[in-house]
């Protein structure tokens, strides 16, 4: 009996487990992969200064526009620290002057806050003085990238595919380990680190841009070599005279790697707009006996004639009646991007009642379930599938004891009879 409801069980989550796959990735991913193969990849020196974060961040976003867009851009790091100093619009009061940005993990939080991404060539990689030159210098700078949003990872098998369609990943290579940071900074191109602190202010940062399943253990020093074959190649900041040509290979059994795939500290680029372009989708919900939609953007945009402005970002109107699709016309406020959305609602949208409350998302006039949605539906019918398999099997359990029960009272009831006749 137990054996059957285990594997009845086990029926139902093999189900589950594939309609999730199904609801996310299918592809198989290769044992082995470098990204360098697909895109030019430049190995950058920080040198004395303390920003391999924010090498590693504008990194990311290189080779997710060369991967996604084509678009082979050399940004500035130097003006993503610079602008932290509140000489230069930023407020980190710390940083007054040129050493004191050199000695810092700078912020590069405030990249997509202040869109401080542009052109090393407009803003190059040196030291500034805070001057009237330097102050124009970095105002007239040309910004590239209006906005994008960013994405966190938990498991190899997403950050993998990651790599593969869109680029390098960050990710926070160790903390303020002394251990760690001798290893890295001694490495002939293998690293393999135990993690023997907690402090995660500070340490260091670099990009991963492969891997190799395959990759043998053999290859790493004596005194920390991993049990298994397999290793992340990681693109570093220290120059091409470091590891590998300014590369490493980093042991899947890294502690510190598989830390930072615990704790979402790696990070990618899920989407980016450029100067030049806008985008807008189209969202709406049935509440009540109304419809509510919203149009979002990806950038500022100027008022829309008939809608309420939530924010300059977000605009919304209710719908109590059908009506015959329309388009808008968007203009941003930061460029003279412009794009038209199509203001379509299905009538069917419309047959509802008081009770009935729902949500749908659209893309392309096409209405679909977020991934949570279906991960939620799909648990739900693995759930139900359990239930009835339990019940199914319980109820020939009964049936199977109930017959048990009226053979033997037979059997005893003939017994009983027999001794009867022996009697008389």
């Amino acid at each position: 009996m137990k054996r059957k409801i285990l594997i009845s069980f086990i029926l139902a989550l093999m189900i589950l487990c594939n309609i999730k796959v199904y609801a996310t990735d299918t592809a198989e991913l290769p044992s082995k992969y470098d990204l360098r193969n697909d895109i030019n990849i430049k190995v950058e020196n920080q040198g004395t200064r303390g920003w391999c974060n924010v090498y590693s961040y504008v990194k990311m976003v290189e080779t997710y526009l060369q991967k996604t867009r084509g678009i082979n851009y050399d940004l500035s790091e130097a003006y993503v620290a610079y602008s932290n100093a509140p000489y230069f619009g930023g407020e980190d009061e710390k940083l007054t002057s040129v050493s004191i940005i050199n000695d810092s993990a700078v912020d590069v939080s405030n990249v997509i806050s202040k869109k401080a991404l542009v052109l090393e060539s407009d803003f190059p990689n040196t030291d500034y003085s805070f001057n009237k030159t330097n102050k124009s210098k970095f105002d007239n700078a040309k910004i590239l990238i209006k906005s994008f949003r960013e994405i966190r990872f938990s498991k190899s098998e997403e950050v993998k595919q990651y790599i593969i369609t869109n680029g390098a990943v960050q990710i926070h290579a160790c903390g303020n380990d002394k251990k760690a940071r001798q290893i890295w900074q001694n490495s002939n191109g293998t690293i393999n680190c135990k993690k023997s602190v907690d402090d995660l202010e500070g340490g260091h940062a670099v990009t991963i841009i492969g891997w190799d399943d395959n990759y043998s253990r053999n290859n790493f020093n004596s005194n920390c070599r991993p049990k298994n074959d397999g290793a992340w190649l990681i693109l570093n900041s220290w120059g091409t005279s470091w590891g590998n040509n300014g590369t490493a290979w980093v042991s899947y059994e890294d502690e510190w790697f598989n830390h930072s795939m615990q704790n979402y500290l790696i990070k990618g680029i899920e989407s980016i707009t450029l100067r030049g372009e806008l985008n807008a989708i189209l969202d709406y919900g049935v509440v009540g006996n109304s419809i509510q939609a919203r149009i979002l953007t990806d950038d500022k945009v100027e008022s829309v004639n008939g809608w309420i402005c939530e924010n300059e970002y977000v605009y919304t109107k209710t719908f109590k009646e059908p009506f015959t699709p329309y388009t808008i016309e968007l203009k941003s406020k930061t460029d003279e991007a412009t794009t038209t959305i199509e203001i379509n609602i299905p009538d069917e949208n419309f047959k509802y009642d008081n009770t009935h409350q729902t949500s749908v998302r659209i893309g392309s006039n096409k209405m679909h379930l977020d991934k949570q949605d279906m991960i939620l539906i799909s648990f739900l019918v693995a759930l139900a599938i359990c239930v009835v398999i339990i019940i199914v099997i319980c109820f020939k359990k009964a049936i199977h004891r109930r017959k048990s029960n009226n053979e033997a009272d037979k059997k005893e009831a003939k017994k009983d009879k027999s001794k009867e006749l022996l009697l008389k």
